[in-house]
């Protein structure tokens, strides 16, 4: 039986693309089952290559379950190693790297490195290739977060909103457990019973208001076998879903806070606001598979139906920065083509096309306006930036060595705009 629906509420939703571990024979357990004695025996960032549960006992241990690819976990990295460095030996992070999320140890290793020269003394362990705690604790979305108290008892499961000082020392000082327990929806829609899946909606959309504890913060592709039928967003900013909503209708635009208007009455509704999690919404869209190819134009029209606000792109006059050519520009010297240009100790480009070097500019902070190639140069280019990018100056000194310069003009551009639903 196939389902048709639309909700509209003003509270919830979920997230990623994770896939479900294999149980096989090991059981899933639950809240109060106590925790083997597991032995991780492909371990980075830590005193030997095999780490065993045991070696903490005493401690309140957090199994935090991530991926490379994973942002959301990442996210979090820099607060754990915190909190990992003030409660000391009280308290022990493992990082958790399964198998399933494609991850390897070439992968992860590389990961680390470029990690920890940004961030020095990075103090959490990551194991590598699990594949038996995936199986303990089944889960579709990371991070997935699990809580073990200092006898080994499974005290919580939760998302990395969860790990935070007051709740670590409530358990370690009082036993008190306040945790939101994470809610998995697996291979299922937002809030419908187990017993449907996606293969069994033809079409489903909900939208609500507000933070939802036990979801964390995340969005996702929800695909049915290679097909894209729709997307989730879970407690994140309403400005960041319709930002979504219109990079989905044009990807090659890029209407990050240079491109956005926002025309609201009241003032408290900025861009700076809008994009705070004060502004969170949780949305899930599915599309019928008919209908993928027109998924962000659904998804748009939901979000100017439910959220009251009215988003749309429209072609406005707009102050930017143009990149001309003054000259012929010089063609690639080299074979291999290689974009360094977030390298700040050596920003260059070779053998690339003149896209690469615009997608750089429009991210740079010191460049305000929205940046647009008027260069009409087709070939692949070799370019050099300097390392501080905070003097524009400085930018088109770099840009000027090879006949291309950055001019301020005011151009026709289509631009996202954000307004009140009736102000349309």
């Amino acid at each position: 039986m196939k389902l048709s629906v639309c909700l509209i509420f003003m509270s919830i939703f979920f997230l990623s693309n994770y896939g479900q571990a294999q149980h096989n024979s090991i059981p899933a357990l639950k809240i109060g089952d106590k925790m083997p004695d597991m032995v991780f025996d492909t371990v980075a960032n830590y005193s030997s290559n095999q780490l065993r549960l045991s070696d903490f006992k005493g401690k309140l241990i957090i199994l935090d379950f991530w991926a490379t690819w994973c942002t959301s976990c990442i996210y979090h990295f820099h607060q754990l190693d915190s909190l990992q460095k003030r409660f000391k030996d009280q308290i022990q992070i493992v990082l958790v790297d399964s198998k399933s999320t494609k991850d390897n140890y070439t992968k992860v290793t590389k990961f680390f490195k470029s990690w920890t020269s940004r961030y020095k003394n990075f103090a959490l362990p990551t194991t590598i290739g699990d594949t038996i705690a995936e199986k303990y604790f089944p889960h579709t979305v990371i991070p997935h977060v699990v809580w073990l108290s200092k006898d080994g008892i499974i005290k919580s499961i939760t998302t990395a909103d969860e790990v935070t000082g007051p709740n670590i020392r409530n358990l370690l000082e009082m036993g008190e457990n306040k945790l939101f327990v994470k809610d998995d929806f697996k291979n299922r829609p937002l809030f419908l019973t187990e017993d449907i899946t996606i293969t069994d909606v033809d079409q489903y959309s909900i939208f609500l208001k507000g933070q939802q504890p036990g979801l964390g913060h995340m969005n996702r592709w929800i695909t049915s076998g290679n097909l894209v039928r729709g997307r989730a967003l879970i407690n994140r900013p309403i400005l960041v879903m319709y930002q979504f909503a219109v990079n989905g209708l044009n990807g090659n635009l890029g209407f990050d806070r240079k491109r956005t208007l926002i025309e609201l009455q009241n003032s408290n509704e900025s861009f700076i606001n809008l994009s705070d999690e004060a502004f969170a919404c949780s949305f899930e869209l599915i599309v019928p598979k008919s209908e993928t190819s027109n998924l962000y134009q659904y998804m748009l029209q939901d979000l100017n139906r439910y959220s009251g606000y009215y988003g749309r792109i429209e072609k406005r006059k707009t102050k930017c920065w143009a990149l001309i050519a003054t000259g012929e520009i010089p063609p690639t010297k080299m074979e291999k083509s290689a974009n360094k240009l977030y390298d700040s100790t050596n920003r260059r480009l070779s053998n690339m096309p003149i896209t690469a070097l615009v997608n750089f500019l429009n991210d740079a902070k010191s460049i305000l306006l929205p940046l647009i190639d008027q260069s009409k140069f087709l070939g692949q280019l070799d370019i050099q930036l300097p390392g501080d990018l905070s003097n524009i100056a400085e930018i088109r000194k770099a840009l000027q060595l090879y006949n291309l310069d950055l001019v301020e003009m005011e151009i026709s551009l289509d631009m996202f705009v954000l307004g009140e639903k009736n102000g349309k």
